[in-house]
């Protein structure tokens, strides 16, 4: 009788654009070093430079060349290619199976703007009120005049398409914005300004088909002014059902895909504010993904091992 047992050749995908090399690269390692050691998974680590530079285990390849040996994938692009969903049009033209969400959905979840107007207007949840604007209308004066009659300082100034980890500036008053947007338009054509919500940020998870779950919420998590994670957060009760309930809703009016981060504000007061969606979680083992997971019995690699088994 053989012995022999299908492998299963699975990427990881990581590395990327500069601004995420390294948050990425500490992610896809901690998935690496999760499955280097099973006998049932032939490894492919893949790793993106920010030149755009495919390496197969440190060696330089080519996407023909990678892609038509996978049968599964792990994103841990958080940039353009991961969380904008290029990488998933690629691997749907070779019929590779993925964790995440369909390229379209990717890219519009990825727009802070469209994603933020559309669940307000789908959803009538609280957002930060916010202004959209292109490096080509800097007029500062007339930006000035414009936010004077939408909300007043403090405020928040991230790029438009991106990671709300990545590139975010908090600006005290217009003096300040001022210099934070000469310099974050150094790097981007496009900004939101949001106005700053006082209180602490919280996210929730949702994982499609979890533990017996269609759409399974993690605990809700909360940030300390210090980074430190907290699951279970110490909000009150319906402040937690609230974020949970948002974080369903935005996943399904956006249509993602296997797992995705909701980002929060909370007031002193207990009002949520959605922030953002995250479409490509950090799977990196010290993430507050896990530190939440851990809260209720599942760990790690119950995770992976969930993500390996599902369906696209």
């Amino acid at each position: 009788m053989s012995n022999w047992v299908h492998r299963r050749r699975v990427g990881v995908f990581r590395g990327g654009e500069n601004h995420s090399f390294a948050r990425s690269m500490e992610a896809g390692g901690s998935v690496v070093a999760s499955l280097k050691s099973r006998d049932d998974i032939e490894l492919f680590d893949i790793q993106l430079s920010p030149q755009g530079e495919w390496l197969l285990w440190g060696v330089s390849t080519n996407p023909a060349s990678v892609l038509p040996n996978l049968d599964y994938a792990f994103v841990t692009l958080h940039d353009a290619y991961g969380e904008g969903g290029q990488i998933q049009r690629m691997m749907e033209q070779y019929g590779v199976r993925y964790a995440g969400t369909k390229p379209l959905s990717s890219a519009l979840a990825y727009h802070k703007v469209f994603s933020k107007d559309t669940l307000r207007n789908h959803l009538g949840i609280k957002t930060a009120p916010h202004l959209h604007i292109k490096s080509a209308d800097r007029d500062f004066h007339k930006l000035e005049r414009v936010l004077a009659s939408l909300f007043s300082p403090a405020y928040i100034v991230k790029p438009v398409r991106g990671s709300g980890a990545v590139d975010f500036f908090y600006a005290e008053d217009n003096n300040s914005l001022r210099n934070v947007l000469d310099e974050i338009f150094e790097r981007y054509d496009e900004v939101l300004v949001e106005q700053f919500i006082p209180g602490s940020d919280a996210s929730c998870y949702l994982v499609r088909d979890f533990r017996d779950n269609e759409s399974y919420t993690t605990p809700v998590v909360e940030v300390t002014a210090s980074g430190k994670h907290l699951a279970p957060a110490t909000f009150d009760r319906n402040v937690k059902d609230e974020i949970e309930a948002i974080t369903k809703d935005v996943h399904d009016v956006l249509g993602l895909g296997h797992i995705s981060k909701s980002d929060f504000r909370v007031t002193p007061e207990g009002n949520v504010y959605f922030l953002e969606v995250n479409t490509v979680p950090d799977l990196s083992a010290n993430s507050s993904l896990v530190t939440s997971l851990q809260s209720v019995g599942a760990e790690y690699t119950e995770l992976l091992d969930h993500l390996l088994n599902t369906k696209c």
